[in-house]
């Protein structure tokens, strides 16, 4: 049995979707899925901690400088609108991270940080 859909849009007809097409689609699909849950399978998150003192800090922006040294800003997960200085760093891959906070700017929050090194 094949299944013909026809859309009508406006002075347009479509024409689409054999029963081969569909099965193509669906092996497209499934075969994408397992590429993903294999590649995940692979590479998988590890948690680590932050190094912040506040729990509910969480990570907003991420810049690497090499495969050692990484620099990441914070903002406050309870509040939205709260502002939040924070920043953590690792110069040894990851291994650990060393939290901080910029002076002098209470009323503001760190959007963006740009790492040139450790």
């Amino acid at each position: 049995m094949h299944l013909f859909l026809s859309l009508e849009l406006g002075n347009y007809s479509l024409f689409t979707k054999s029963k081969f097409s569909i099965k193509k689609s669906f092996l497209s699909i499934f075969a994408f899925v397992l590429l993903t849950l294999a590649t995940q399978a692979q590479c998988p998150w590890i948690e680590q901690s932050t190094g912040f003192a506040t729990a509910s800090r969480g990570i907003n922006h991420v810049c690497a400088v090499d495969d050692q040294v990484v620099w990441a800003t914070a903002y406050d997960g309870i509040t939205a609108t709260a502002t939040c200085q924070d920043y953590t760093r690792t110069n040894n891959g990851d291994t650990l991270w060393v939290a901080g906070t910029i002076p002098g700017i209470a009323n503001l929050s760190l959007a963006m940080i740009s790492a040139i090194d450790d």
